[in-house]
């Protein structure tokens, strides 16, 4: 069912993760939200080892999936172009959604409204759905396994941020945990 010719070509799978990256970057380009940005990364605060170590393999793991995407083909009249399309759109929504919800949230106030009411990590939501939509697109095994350790390790990553959060916010962040689900779903009432 996967299979992975490497080639060069117009219509590979960059086209699609490059995309996704610019999309992903808008918020470095709102000035007044550059502050709150730079401080999430466990890398910038947290004198954790561990948490470092993760952060550097998911952002090698980001790298090496661009300079594969490179080299694989989309299979445009497969079966799998379509489904794949499909869930490359479902999170290409979640990031827009994030990032809006983001810009209108007051500087330095936790994010709580718009999507991040159904997910606590709507940008990390939106590239597994777009990550392994462009595995289905280019029917891809190696793209496919490395988007698999990918996800593995940011998960791991999203319980040193939530840490992060918690000593950033305190008990509204608590409150927020127990009212939106970490990846998605239905949160509580509030």
């Amino acid at each position: 069912m996967l299979a992975t010719d490497f080639q060069l070509g117009v219509w590979n799978a960059w086209v699609l993760v490059l995309f996704y990256f610019f999309v992903s970057i808008l918020p470095l380009f709102f000035k007044r939200k550059q502050r709150d940005l730079a401080g999430i990364s466990p890398v910038n605060v947290e004198k954790n080892v561990y948490a470092r170590v993760n952060y550097w393999i998911s952002f090698i793991l980001f790298i090496l999936v661009f300079i594969v995407s490179v080299f694989i083909p989309m299979r445009v009249y497969s079966f799998w172009f379509y489904p794949g399309m499909v869930l490359y759109v479902v999170g290409m929504f979640f990031i827009v959604f994030a990032i809006h919800s983001w810009v209108i949230t007051p500087e330095g106030d936790l994010i709580t409204g718009g999507i991040y009411r159904f997910s606590r990590n709507p940008m990390y939501v939106s590239m597994f759905f777009t990550h392994v939509g462009i595995g289905l697109v280019c029917v891809s095994w190696v793209f496919m396994l490395l988007t698999l350790v990918y996800i593995v390790v940011t998960m791991i990553l999203v319980g040193y941020e939530e840490d992060f959060c918690r000593k950033r916010y305190g008990k509204s962040f608590d409150r927020y945990l127990a009212m939106a689900p970490r990846w998605f779903g239905i949160g509580k009432k509030r």
